[in-house]
């Protein structure tokens, strides 16, 4: 009886991770047609803050991530 009971369960895991897995290869399939059909904007460089002053000795430092220009204090 114990065998039965691990088998069914054992069989709806690979049940529900088969369906998972297709769910998530859909996802990724539309959002790279997506991605592919948009192209990125251009965004304006970061300008530097003057309303707000770097630590005393810090230096003004900045960076780029995906796309986006961003500013920091170290």
């Amino acid at each position: 009886m114990a065998d039965d009971r691990d088998a069914s369960l054992s069989s709806a895991f690979d049940a529900l991770l088969d369906k998972n897995r297709q769910r998530l290869d859909d996802l990724s399939s539309t959002s790279s047609r997506e991605r592919a059909k948009t192209a990125r904007p251009m965004l304006a460089p970061a300008q530097p803050s003057a309303s707000v002053p770097t630590p005393a000795g810090g230096k003004r430092r900045t960076g780029r991530s995906d796309g986006r220009e961003f500013s920091f204090d170290t």
